[in-house]
C-alpha cells in the first residue's frame, strides 16, 4: 500500500494512544474510557446521514457534539480544562479527550434565532477544534482548510500530477480570455454558496459572450467523458470509484442525485493503477492531506483532474460495504 508521508502541522511525531472500546462509569454521569484512557470527538450536526452511519460503528468509542442542538448539552471551557455533557450524561474531557474530528458543523444553523447567540456559539465550537489542533491532535481536515488551500490553488498543486482543465475566476474579464479554449466553458460555483433565488449553481455549460461580466465567475474548459470517478483518502489509503455518465442529463450528477426520480447510475469500486496512484500520493503530500476526497473525470488521455472536496461526502460511494471504506474510516478517526 503506497502510504503518505504524515502532516507535521496537525500529526504528533510520537505514535497517539490507540482509541480502544469505552467501558462505562458506574456514577451517575459516564465519562469515556479507552483503553483507560481517552476518546474521539466529533464536531458535527444532529441531522447527518453519514455521521448517523459512522456512529453506528463508532458506538462508545466517541462523542457526538452536535452544533444545531447546542443547548441540549452542558458545555464548560476555561483556561484550566474543558467538558461537554450531552443529554445522557456521558461526558467528554480534556482529560479524557485523545483527537477531534470536524465533520460539517457549520453547514447546520443553531435552535437560537438570535445572530449573536449563533455566533458565540460558532466561537465556541472552534475553539474546542483550535484545543484540538495546537496539541496536534485532529484527524481529517480542519473547518477553515479552503480558506487557505482553495479550489483555485489545489488547481494549481494538481497540475504537478494530473491533466487539469483550463480554469478562469474573475470579472470583467477580456474576450481572449476564454475564446482560446479548444472545448466551450462550464460555470462552477467557487463556495457553492445559494444564488437569489435559493437555489444551487450547479456545473453548467455556459456561452461567455452572454455572460455578465461585472458578476464573479469561475470558469472552466469543459471535460468530455464517460465516467466521473472520485477517490477517498482515508490516512495512508486511496478508495476510487467510477460512474457512468451514460445517460446523464446535463453536466453535473449531483443534480439528478439530489433531484426527484433520478435514475441511480450506482458508483463502483475501481482499480488504481501505479501511475494514477503516484500522482494521487503526489497531490496528498503537497497538499498536506491525508483526508478527503478528489473529484476526477475519465478520458482517453487518462484521468482529469475537477476538484478536492476536504470534507466531503463519502458515504454515499460504498453502500453495499464491498469497498470496506466505512470500516477504514472507522479505523483512520479513531486508531489514526
Amino acid at each position: 500500500m503506497v502510504r503518505a508521508k504524515p502532516q507535521p502541522c496537525r500529526r504528533l511525531a510520537a505514535p497517539k494512544p490507540s482509541c480502544q472500546m469505552a467501558s462505562r462509569s458506574t456514577a451517575t454521569t459516564t465519562e469515556f474510557r479507552i483503553g483507560g484512557a481517552r476518546v474521539l470527538l466529533v464536531l458535527t450536526g444532529s441531522r447527518d446521514g453519514t455521521c448517523d452511519l459512522l456512529f453506528r460503528s463508532l458506538r462508545d468509542r466517541a462523542f457526538r457534539f452536535n452544533i444545531d442542538i447546542y443547548q441540549d448539552y452542558r458545555v464548560e471551557f476555561s483556561a484550566r480544562e474543558w467538558l461537554i455533557e450531552d443529554p445522557t450524561g456521558r461526558r467528554i474531557t480534556s482529560a479524557n479527550a485523545t483527537c477531534a474530528h470536524w465533520w460539517k458543523a457549520f453547514n447546520f444553523t443553531t435552535e437560537s434565532d438570535n445572530q449573536y447567540v449563533t455566533e458565540e456559539v460558532k466561537y465556541i465550537f472552534s475553539e474546542i477544534y483550535n484545543w484540538f489542533a495546537v496539541r496536534e491532535m485532529t484527524r481529517g481536515n480542519p473547518p477553515h482548510f479552503h480558506k487557505t488551500k482553495g479550489k483555485l490553488m489545489l488547481l494549481e498543486v494538481a497540475q504537478r500530477h494530473f491533466k487539469t482543465p483550463r480554469f478562469f475566476a474573475g470579472w470583467k474579464f477580456d474576450d481572449g480570455t476564454v475564446r482560446s479554449w479548444e472545448q466551450r466553458a462550464v460555470a462552477k460555483s467557487l463556495t457553492s454558496g445559494l444564488i437569489t433565488t435559493d437555489k444551487v449553481l450547479y456545473t453548467t455549460e455556459v456561452d461567455t459572450d452572454r455572460l455578465d461580466r461585472s458578476y464573479p465567475w469561475f470558469l472552466q474548459e469543459r471535460v468530455e467523458s464517460a465516467a466521473d470517478v472520485t477517490i477517498q483518502l482515508v490516512g495512508d489509503r486511496m478508495f476510487a470509484f467510477s460512474r457512468s455518465r451514460v445517460g446523464l442529463k446535463g453536466l453535473d450528477w449531483r443534480r439528478e442525485i439530489f433531484g426527484p426520480d433520478h435514475p441511480r447510475a450506482p458508483w463502483v469500486s475501481r482499480e488504481l493503477s501505479f501511475d494514477e496512484r503516484k500522482a494521487v500520493l503526489g497531490f496528498a503530500q503537497d497538499a498536506g492531506v491525508d483526508w478527503g476526497r478528489l473529484d476526477l473525470m475519465e478520458t482517453d488521455e487518462g484521468l482529469v483532474f475537477l476538484e478536492f472536496n476536504a470534507n466531503g461526502q463519502w458515504a454515499f460511494l460504498d453502500q453495499d460495504g464491498s469497498a470496506g471504506l466505512l470500516p477504514a474510516v472507522v479505523s483512520y478517526l479513531v486508531d489514526g
